[in-house]
């Protein structure tokens, strides 16, 4: 099975609700030697957000930079806007780190 099998997977996990599962199969694949990549990523974290697991999901963020991950749009807004929902330091430190990377924002 490919990293694409396993991203539709973990959607269909996440969005079923069963994040506990897609967890699971998220350290099966790492098991089996695949490298997650930024789509991965974001499922999984918007996942873990949806499910309340705001540390969960912030601890996914921080593995995803230390794998060198660092422009994906649609990883950090779905950080700012898991965070946005109760965690708003968290959220401001995510915008922070957005600006040193060099986003661009239009206000």
């Amino acid at each position: 099975m490919g990293i694409v099998t396993y991203n539709i997977l973990l959607k269909g996990l996440c969005q079923a609700g069963k994040c506990d599962h897609a967890l699971h199969l998220w350290h099966l694949m790492l098991q089996r030697g695949l490298s997650p990549n930024e789509v991965g990523y974001g499922t999984l974290i918007d996942g873990l957000f949806k499910k309340g697991d705001c540390d969960g999901a912030f601890k996914l963020w921080k593995h995803y930079l230390a794998k060198g991950f660092h422009r994906s749009n649609i990883v950090f807004n779905t950080m700012l806007n898991g965070l946005c929902k109760g965690k708003m330091v968290e959220a401001k430190q995510i915008f922070g780190k957005m600006r040193e990377l060099g986003f661009f924002f239009l206000f």
